[in-house]
């Protein structure tokens, strides 16, 4: 992780422009050979197609060795389209930061930090989870969340504000001004560490049903809570005094 001093606002960046395949290879990393998650090109988009039957369907992007983010304080920006949704048990999309690649399967233990697109007809909500050290399908998502109705366009912001507690957001626009329409935030009792990989996965659930979203604009800022503007300039309003900025932009 990069350290800086009260007043600095250090930047180290990552970029991957989704309309460019040479990216895949060089930035993004999917599991085997599937194309189910993947980035689509003729997007300009990462498309992750969860059909509840297909195994380990991944893609990840490694921030780097010794640039894990931080234990306590970073903020996840994403624009996140539904493209299809038909409801049943075990339909899982995760997505956020985990301590492992994409060759670590659904059924090994790991740190995770994120969000579920959860597809089960009890919940139709994208919720909060954390798993620290323990399986994905063994998480225990907060009851609620933001809800998926038809294929809707969401712009959510997720920021983890402390080390046992994380927020998820919903605005109107990609610009993410004025008031989130909702808000849902968890508390957990673990504390997942060492998360290096933003990732998208799906859990095998072996259920049936349909959950496709497509993902845009993947921005991720490390060590604050309130993310900045490509200029350094804090997207609301707040002191700089004390703030140390690591941001990795994705897309």
């Amino acid at each position: 992780r990069i350290q800086g001093s009260s007043t600095a606002l250090k930047t180290t960046t990552f970029a991957s422009d989704f309309s460019n395949t040479s990216h895949n290879s060089a930035n993004w990393v999917t599991s085997t050979s599937q194309t189910d998650f993947a980035i689509d090109s003729s997007e300009s988009a990462i498309i992750a197609n969860n059909d509840n039957v297909t195994t380990n369907l991944q893609i990840a992007h490694d921030l780097g060795s010794g640039n894990e983010i931080s234990d306590t304080a970073w903020v996840i920006d994403l624009d996140v389209k539904i493209t299809a949704y038909t409801a049943n048990s075990g339909l899982w999309t995760h997505i956020g930061m985990y301590d492992c690649d994409t060759t670590v399967l659904d059924s090994t233990n790991k740190d995770f930090l994120g969000m579920i697109l959860y597809g089960e007809s009890s919940y139709n909500s994208i919720v909060l989870v954390d798993a620290d050290g323990s399986l994905e399908g063994s998480l225990t998502p907060l009851d609620t969340g933001i809800a998926i109705t038809g294929t809707p366009q969401l712009y959510l912001r997720m920021k983890r504000t402390a080390a046992n507690k994380i927020t998820l957001e919903n605005y109107s626009t990609s610009a993410r001004t004025g008031a989130p329409s909702t808000t849902a935030t968890k508390t957990f009792s673990g504390n997942p560490q060492n998360l290096r990989y933003f990732k998208i996965t799906n859990r095998d659930g072996g259920g049936g049903g349909e959950l496709d979203a497509k993902i845009e604009n993947v921005k991720i800022w490390d060590g604050v809570t309130v993310p900045y503007d490509t200029n350094g300039a804090l997207v609301t309003s707040i002191s700089k005094a004390f703030a140390t900025r690591v941001a990795f932009k994705i897309g």
